[in-house]
């Protein structure tokens, strides 16, 4: 219905002033859209409605909003069985907790990226997880874990024929294999 439609004209402009600068304007529409589907009482739009918003708090550099709100649109994808949504969520939040240099946990994670992209046969999203173990590992220091990351996920990306994402592999793993 008209409300349904209201909600994600809602979630788009929540992208829109997102993407040009303006969490609190992000915040606000993300969470009126919300609003809007409860009063509606349905769930499965409501999911990227939660990322919107947790992606709006990020943005404001509110860290703890989003990792609450990501945890509950985590939830929803899950009760929705939707893994891609749910692959997108978890890798958000390893990256919330990688800006607040939470490494341990933003690697838990992303582990839980990789094996849905597995189960998945997403090679992409292998290759980018792969990469964003990588990267972690070598913050970490544990610069072994790092190569062998940073090694499939090169293999990954010359499968699918990503020359970009290749030559930064390339980079991160000789900055690792230095390092080690």
């Amino acid at each position: 219905g008209e409300s349904a439609k209201e909600a994600r004209m809602l979630e788009n402009l929540s992208v829109v002033y997102r993407l040009t600068d303006r969490p609190a304007e992000a915040i606000n529409m993300s969470q009126q859209a919300i609003s809007i589907y409860d009063g509606l009482g349905t769930t499965d739009a409501q999911p990227s409605a939660f990322l919107n918003l947790g992606s709006a708090y990020r943005a404001a550099e509110q860290p703890s909003d989003a990792i609450a709100t990501y945890t509950r649109g985590l939830y929803l994808y899950r009760q929705a069985a939707d893994t891609t949504g749910e692959r997108i969520i978890l890798s958000l939040l390893a990256d919330v907790h990688a800006d607040q240099e939470n490494y341990t946990q933003s690697i838990a994670y992303q582990r839980q990226v990789l094996a849905i992209a597995q189960q998945t046969s997403d090679q992409q999203a292998q290759a980018e997880a792969r990469s964003e173990l990588g990267y972690a590992h070598i913050v970490l220091g544990e610069y072994p874990e790092a190569i062998i990351h940073f090694e499939m996920s090169l293999t990954l990306f010359q499968r699918l024929g990503d020359r970009a994402k290749e030559v930064a592999i390339f980079s991160n793993l000789g900055r690792a294999a230095a390092l080690s």
